[in-house]
C-alpha cells in the first residue's frame, strides 16, 4: 500500500545509516516498483554518506521513463486525469533534478524564483517553486546518514 511505501522510504536512512552498498541495494529494490522513486527522492542522501552518482542517475533516468510512460499514456487514455498525473510527475523529476545538483544551484534558483515573483504578477507555481528551492536546500544543510 502508499502507506506503508512512505513508512518504508522514510525510514531508510535510519535503517540504512551510512552504508552505501544497503543503499545501492534498496534503491534498486524500489525502481522495480512504479511510482516508489518519487517518494525516495527527499530520502536519498547527496552529502552523508555520499552515494555514487550513478545511483543518482539511475533513479532520475527511471524518473524520467515514468514520466515518459504517464505522457504516452495520458495521449491515448483519459487526459483530463493523466494529464494532472503527469504534470506531477515531471515536477517531482525536475525537483529532484536540481535538489541533487550543488547548493549553488539551488541558490541561484531561489534567487531566479524570488527576481520572478517580485517584477511580475506572483503565479501560484512561482510561489510552489520557490518553496519546493527553499525545502530542497534546507534539506540538504540538515541532511545527515540518520535523516
Amino acid at each position: 500500500s502508499l502507506r506503508r511505501m512512505k513508512l518504508a522510504v522514510k525510514s531508510m536512512p535510519v535503517l540504512l545509516g551510512d552504508r552505501v552498498s544497503l543503499w545501492e541495494r534498496w534503491a534498486a529494490e524500489l525502481e522495480s516498483i512504479p511510482g516508489s522513486l518519487y517518494l525516495l527522492k527527499n530520502y536519498l542522501p547527496v552529502r552523508d554518506p555520499i552515494l555514487p552518482a550513478a545511483l543518482h542517475g539511475r533513479v532520475l533516468e527511471k524518473m524520467l521513463l515514468e514520466v515518459e510512460h504517464l505522457a504516452q499514456s495520458s495521449n491515448k487514455e483519459d487526459r483530463s486525469s493523466l494529464a494532472d498525473v503527469d504534470g506531477e510527475a515531471a515536477k517531482h523529476f525536475l525537483d529532484s533534478l536540481a535538489a541533487w545538483g550543488p547548493t549553488k544551484v539551488l541558490k541561484e534558483y531561489i534567487k531566479l524564483y524570488k527576481y520572478s515573483r517580485d517584477r511580475r504578477k506572483v503565479s501560484h507555481s512561482v510561489n510552489e517553486d520557490l518553496k519546493s528551492a527553499e525545502i530542497a536546500l534546507q534539506r540538504r544543510y540538515l541532511q545527515t546518514a540518520a535523516g
